[in-house]
Order: C-alpha cells, then sequence, then structure tokens
C-alpha cells in the first residue's frame, strides 16, 4: 500500500528545499527584491536570534541572512532604509547553532551541511573546527559583526537578545511593529563549555565580543 502522506510529505520538503535554493541563488545574481527599497525597515537576520520570531511579523527581509553590506552593494545610488538586526552573546549563540544544526536544522540545506561538516560533540567542534572558513563562514556561525557592518554604514538599530524582553516594545512603537514578540523555532539545552572550547569562541569571535560588548 502506497504511503501518501509520506510521498506528499517528502514532495513538500523537497519542493521548500527546492525553492530555497533557487531563492539563495536569485539573490546571489539579481540582490533583494526591488520592493525591499520602498520598506520602511529591513530586518538584517543573524541566525539564532531570535529571527524567526521577528519573521512571523512579517517584517522585510531578503531570503539567505543576508547582511548589511549586501544591502550597500545593491543599493546602487539608492538610499537603504532603516535597517535592524538582534544580537546574541556568542557562547549562547554558538550552542543554539550546534544544537540546531545537529538536530537537522530547518531544510535539506542546513541537513546537507551538517552532514559533511558537523562532527564531534560541541566542545570538540569548538575547539577543533569552529575556526575553519568552511565552519567560521556559514550563516549560523559566522561572526555577528560581518552582519552588522558595511563598507559605508551599519544596521540602524541593534538590540540584544538578552535584552529584547525590554527593547522590543519601544522600539516596535516607532515601527508601527506588534509590540508583543512570539517566541519561534527556540532550542533548549544544557551543555557546558569546556574551557578550551570557550577560548575557541572567544577567538573565532573576538569581533563580536569586543565591538558589540560582550
Amino acid at each position: 500500500m502506497i504511503d501518501l502522506d509520506g510521498w506528499r510529505g517528502r514532495f513538500r520538503g523537497t519542493y521548500r528545499d527546492l525553492r530555497l535554493r533557487w531563492d539563495l541563488a536569485k539573490a546571489r545574481r539579481r540582490g533583494p527584491p526591488d520592493t525591499i527599497w520602498q520598506a520602511p525597515l529591513i530586518f538584517i537576520h543573524i541566525p539564532k536570534s531570535a529571527g524567526s520570531s521577528i519573521l512571523s511579523l512579517g517584517v522585510a527581509r531578503t531570503r539567505g541572512h543576508q547582511t548589511y553590506a549586501f544591502y550597500e552593494k545593491w543599493a546602487q545610488g539608492r538610499e537603504i532604509p532603516p535597517t535592524f538586526a538582534v544580537t546574541r552573546d556568542p557562547y549562547a549563540r554558538y550552542l543554539s547553532a550546534y544544537r540546531y544544526l545537529r538536530n537537522g536544522g530547518g531544510n535539506g540545506v542546513d541537513r546537507a551541511w551538517a552532514n559533511r561538516n558537523l562532527h564531534g560533540d560541541h566542545n570538540t567542534f569548538a575547539t577543533e573546527n569552529l575556526h575553519r572558513p568552511e565552519v567560521r563562514n556559514w550563516m549560523h556561525f559566522r561572526p555577528q559583526t560581518e552582519f552588522l557592518n558595511g563598507v559605508h554604514g551599519a544596521v540602524t538599530h541593534v538590540l540584544r537578545l538578552e535584552a529584547l524582553k525590554d527593547e522590543w516594545e519601544p522600539f516596535a512603537r516607532q515601527y508601527g511593529l506588534p509590540e508583543t514578540l512570539p517566541r519561534k523555532n527556540t532550542t533548549s539545552g544544557r551543555e557546558e563549555l569546556s574551557p578550551d572550547a570557550r577560548q575557541a569562541i572567544r577567538r573565532v569571535y573576538a569581533d563580536d565580543f569586543d565591538q558589540i560588548g560582550y
């Protein structure tokens, strides 16, 4: 007997993965959608920093965790609307990203990358692999400052995940966004970082600690 529900689920998953790959390739070739330049606010989505919760509000963005520099590149003389991002303590963000990818991520792109690169437990991965270019430059592990800074400018508003409960309401009111932020795509765990792992994370994310002030 054919498992129609299973077949439909696999088909939908394959379609979502193909659509994501298409959207990422399109952004690389053509830049953001034209409507982005008329948006009142652009969200710079740093992975594992409350992004899914904010995206559920319908804020303007370009798929693929695009950086501020991405918008500078494609502005071509146009004014970039106000931008905002949410940052997170680098230790907590690393653990959340590791856990998320270890559990399969959110799509086939995540799973394929994790299968190729995510080896060892969270401490071993930090000490032996986090510094490697193919890991450090992957969106979930990329330093946060690289999302925030461009050549000629930087993100307009930088909020902190740790203070979002207090910072979100006045910020949302300023831009007409919902003042209650839903919880989406959260991960939890009780992993502890070894001293060597913390040192490795500190080295890779030195600019995050120094420039953002963690």
